[in-house]
């Protein structure tokens, strides 16, 4: 299956709320609404990439465990005093 990056919209009364995602193939199309999962708001699609195969997505979470342990942060935190 293929995915393509998007930079989803949502307008709120007072602000505007954009998210970058990974959604299937199917469902980017430029100014399609649609509602994540786990999310009750519809985002409006503005810009999408080209598609990457599922394979070649990035793994955020290991990126993320990553630099933790690179920086010290998945160190358990010492109390001061």
């Amino acid at each position: 299956m293929n995915y393509k990056q998007c930079t989803l919209q949502h307008d709120a009364p007072d602000f505007i709320t954009r998210l970058v995602t990974w959604i299937p193939e199917k469902y980017a199309r430029l100014g399609n609404n649609i509602q994540l999962k786990g999310d009750s708001r519809y985002w409006a699609i503005i810009e999408i990439s080209e598609a990457v195969d599922e394979k070649h997505l990035p793994d955020s979470h290991s990126s993320i465990k990553a630099h933790k342990k690179k920086t010290g942060d998945s160190l358990p935190k010492q109390r001061l005093g």
